[in-house]
């Protein structure tokens, strides 16, 4: 498996100002081009739409969803898996 995830946050004062797409897109293609990987994976609350909208805007994909993924606040929470291909690579 040539893959990874991937998981951010910006302060919500700078949130909406394309900051977060701006570093989603330059670490992907980091990735991509330098670890030749195939596959980037994001999972966010389907409740978190500015993320998911940042996610698609980069070339996420929505993939399904991982349930009961991560604990927060004490529970855990189901997730939207984002996944974005490495168009370099053959599949």
């Amino acid at each position: 498996m040539n893959s990874c995830f991937v998981g951010y946050h910006l302060d919500e004062e700078y949130q909406g100002k394309g900051y977060m797409k701006e570093a989603l897109l330059a670490g992907c293609d980091f990735m991509f081009k330098y670890y030749r990987l195939h596959r980037i994976e994001a999972d966010i609350l389907p409740e978190n739409e500015r993320s998911l909208a940042c996610a698609a805007s980069c070339g996420f994909e929505k993939m399904g969803y991982n349930v009961k993924f991560m604990e927060i606040d004490g529970k855990y929470r189901d997730h939207v898996m984002m996944v974005k291909l490495n168009p370099g690579v053959e599949m």
